[in-house]
């Protein structure tokens, strides 16, 4: 083998040289992996830092050139690109009519709420630009009214129509609404029945979509009345009577200011001369009353004049009952207790009953004897009674002034008061004898007794009879 030469560098050989440098660079490595790779290593740090400034400018850069495009196309957006105007939506929300029911001849207020069905004045759309997003503004106009008028419905001769057309009433704003009234008339003499007249909107834009709307009208004929809901068979001509009638209202719908006039006629007091009524509901009725008084027997028809109004629409119409009158009191005396004969010089007693046999009360009431011979009292106060009231009176008689053996006829009157009136039922009659001395035998006594049992028995059918022909 040759023989190997060793180059020495600074008087050592290149072996140990080389040697120590690969101890070094052990060392650095291992202090690298404790220490970190960017500290021993400056020259690759800073060109990792460089090259991160420089993307952050090129990001930057980018970022600016987008906002700059985006901003560019809104712009030519909202310069070229053409509007969308959203289209108004007019329609009639409600309506009502007053009165809801006609008569032929009827005027009637309908009332249209009309609405602009479109709830805001403006809405966004997405839009896209060279495929970048963009807003688009639409905008809400509102619409505006030329004109509203009513298409009439009839039975072929007359006719449910308007009584004005309504011309330019104005614009209606997005989910605005606003109301308005149109008198429409139904004719006279226009059949009963259901009609349908239509409401027409007309728009000054001829874009948007006109209205027409019918409208569901009823006309009837039915009216008032009046019918009988307590009046006695026979009403008596002395004194007042009170009868009870009822009104009834026959229509679909309510009515008001009614005035029910009962119609003048000779023969005949009615009070009062009239009765109002502010209203009655649809299909409804209300009791009356009338006090009578007929001036002579027979039958007798009372008219009633009634006046209403259906809506603002007046109204007559005339209904009548009958009554059959009697001169029958029924208010008056019966008496019961009185003897046939009185010893002169004695003081006797007479007794009766005063009845009330109306269908009302009556005040005031006074019973007075007419007599030629002393008697008291003079007069005798009952005050109020009742109806079907029975009350008791009693008189004494003195025979000491005057002649024996005399009959002597005595009177009993019965006056009442009625509405302010007073009145005299018929008068009873009775008479007495004066003796000069007593039989003995009792007489009187049982003629007193049977007059009491009878009077007892007549009072009570009178007033059977009475109560039965009011039930009638």
């Amino acid at each position: 083998m040759g023989s190997q030469k060793t180059r020495k560098i600074n008087g050592r050989s290149c072996q140990e040289v080389q040697g120590e440098q690969s101890n070094n660079f052990t060392d650095l490595y291992k202090t690298t992996l404790h220490e970190g790779h960017n500290k021993y290593y400056p020259q690759r740090s800073l060109q990792k830092e460089v090259t991160s400034k420089k993307g952050e400018n090129i990001m930057k850069k980018t970022i600016q050139k987008t906002l700059i495009i985006m901003a560019i196309s809104l712009l030519a957006i909202s310069i070229y690109a053409p509007q969308s105007v959203a289209d108004p939506s007019i329609m009639i929300l409600g309506y009502s009519i007053d009165p809801p029911v006609l008569m032929p001849g009827d005027t009637a207020i309908l009332t249209l709420t009309i609405s602009n069905a479109e709830t805001t004045s403006m809405t966004t759309e997405t839009a896209y630009y060279n495929s970048l997003p963009a807003i688009q503004i639409i905008e809400t106009n509102g619409a505006a009214i030329d004109n509203i008028f009513i298409t009439k419905d009839g039975d072929g001769k007359h006719f449910i129509k308007a009584v004005e057309t309504f011309y330019d009433l104005g614009e209606v704003g997005p989910g605005a609404s606003f109301s308005i009234d149109i008198p429409i008339i139904a004719e006279e003499n226009i059949s009963e029945g259901l009609y349908t007249p239509i409401v027409n909107i007309n728009l000054k834009n001829n874009v948007y979509e006109d209205v027409s709307f019918p409208i569901p009208v009823t006309v009837n004929d039915n009216t008032i009345d009046i019918s009988k809901t307590s009046v006695p068979k026979q009403i008596s001509t002395i004194g007042l009577t009170d009868i009870s009638l009822t009104i009834v209202n026959n229509r679909y719908n309510e009515i008001n200011g009614i005035t029910i006039h009962p119609k003048e006629q000779s023969g005949l007091y009615i009070s009062p001369n009239s009765i109002f009524i502010s209203s009655l509901d649809a299909l409804s009725s209300e009791q009356i009353a009338f006090s009578i008084q007929p001036q002579n027997p027979g039958e007798k028809t009372i008219i009633f004049d009634i006046q209403y109004y259906n809506g603002e629409n007046s109204h007559t119409t005339q209904s009548s009952i009958m009554i059959n009158s009697t001169e029958t009191s029924e208010v008056g005396s019966i008496i019961y207790d009185i003897p046939s004969t009185i010893e002169h010089g004695q003081i006797d007693e007479l007794r009766l009953k005063v009845y009330n046999a109306k269908n009302n009360a009556i005040s005031g009431v006074v019973v007075i004897p007419h007599a030629t011979v002393p008697i008291t009292p003079s007069e005798y106060f009952i005050g109020n009674m009742d109806t079907d009231d029975i009350f008791s009176v009693s008189f004494d008689i003195d025979t000491t002034s005057i002649q024996a053996n005399q009959t002597y006829p005595i009177e009993f009157t019965v006056r009442f008061k009625q509405d302010g009136t007073y009145y005299e039922a018929p008068s009873t009659y009775a008479s007495f004898t004066v003796t000069s001395k007593t039989n003995g035998n009792g007489t009187e006594a049982v003629i007193g007794g049977s007059l009491f049992f009878i009077s007892i028995l007549l009072i009570a059918g009178f007033i059977f009879y009475r109560r039965k022909r009011r039930k009638q």
